[in-house]
């Protein structure tokens, strides 16, 4: 078929789409977790024909396996600076799957999880967090939590942005970036166990396509940077790499002490910048929702103590030369 990559994997996932709804309505769709590789005759020289990608993160290398089109349009787009030739062994081995309406993971040879496809925010957040555990060397319970926010530091602490989907996270953190503020993380932010402390991802910044004709003055490539259409999550982006990440002798630290939490939003009808304090309980209430706690009573008591220690910001703002002086000052203020 003499069609795009893109729309490759848009029909792919349509009919997948069409065929659970079908069994749906038949009502013999039930299958939650896939028969183990294993079990599935003929599974090993379908493997050997399927696409690998290999990715070199602080020296660490990692072979991604992706199964259909779908999975690869999903998870390669945002590793894609990353990716290097096959000249060295992988530390370790992912294969991402999609059968009976499940995305399944196996990492070194052993299944970790199964998601229904229409979590897909779900699953690529899995994959992400399987991806720092390994990176890292940390267990899932090694983790304090995942923040669905930005973490930006001045070199010295970190600053979270937090706020709605749509809210302009990815945005502000790119034009941070790129008057040389030093970006861990775009909307996926893992938190050490004990410590708080935010742990880089080393994830592509995903830039809509509305931001393009702004963004596009401060970094030249994205006037060429292919789109990527995900219509299960309502958006076309296109990919930013962060500056330093696996290019020998610019690493920058892996971790950064937190010192505030900002919610942060681009409204065209604002004030220039407007920057207020937050009460803690109102910061709490909207944080909550859209972060990842790892569930025990010590982590659970850990994150609340992490938290009470933050300094908490609503930032509204339609100014970007003022936004970008308001977080300078603010850098200043939280590291007193």
């Amino acid at each position: 078929m003499n069609i795009s990559e893109e729309r490759a994997a848009e029909l792919e996932h349509e009919v997948r789409q069409t065929i659970k709804g079908l069994l749906n309505e038949e009502g013999d769709y039930h299958q939650t977790y896939p028969i183990p590789d294993a079990e599935v005759p003929g599974i090993a020289e379908v493997q050997s024909s399927l696409p690998e990608r290999f990715y070199r993160i602080h020296g660490r290398r990692f072979c991604v396996v992706y199964s259909t089109a779908r999975t690869e349009y999903l998870l390669h787009p945002r590793l894609a600076h990353l990716e290097v030739s096959p000249d060295a062994p992988p530390d370790h081995n992912f294969r991402v799957g999609h059968r009976a309406g499940n995305y399944v993971l196996n990492i070194d040879g052993k299944v970790v999880g199964a998601w229904p496809e229409d979590e897909e925010h779900t699953f690529t957040g899995q994959f992400s967090l399987r991806l720092m555990e390994r990176l890292y060397g940390k267990a899932e319970d090694e983790w304090m939590g995942v923040l669905h926010a930005a973490g930006v530091s001045d070199g010295q602490s970190c600053v979270v942005f937090a706020g709605d989907s749509g809210a302009g996270k990815s945005t502000l953190s790119a034009l941070l970036m790129s008057v040389g503020f030093d970006v861990l993380a775009d909307d996926f932010l893992p938190l050490e166990g004990g410590t708080g402390d935010a742990y880089r991802n080393p994830a592509a910044i995903s830039v809509k396509k509305e931001a393009l004709g702004l963004l596009s003055a401060r970094y030249p490539s994205l006037k060429s940077a292919r789109s990527y259409h995900y219509a299960g999550l309502g958006k076309t982006v296109c990919y930013l790499p962060v500056g330093g990440i696996g290019v020998e002798g610019l690493e920058r630290p892996q971790k950064m002490n937190c010192e505030a939490l900002v919610y942060a939003r681009y409204q065209p009808d604002a004030e220039a910048v407007h920057l207020e304090e937050m009460l803690l309980e109102e910061a709490f209430a909207m944080l909550v929702p859209d972060a990842w706690v790892q569930p025990s009573e010590k982590n659970a008591r850990d994150f609340l103590e992490w938290f009470a220690g933050l300094k908490c910001y609503r930032l509204n703002y339609s100014d970007n030369e003022k936004m970008i002086e308001a977080v300078r000052e603010l850098f200043l203020i939280s590291s007193v």
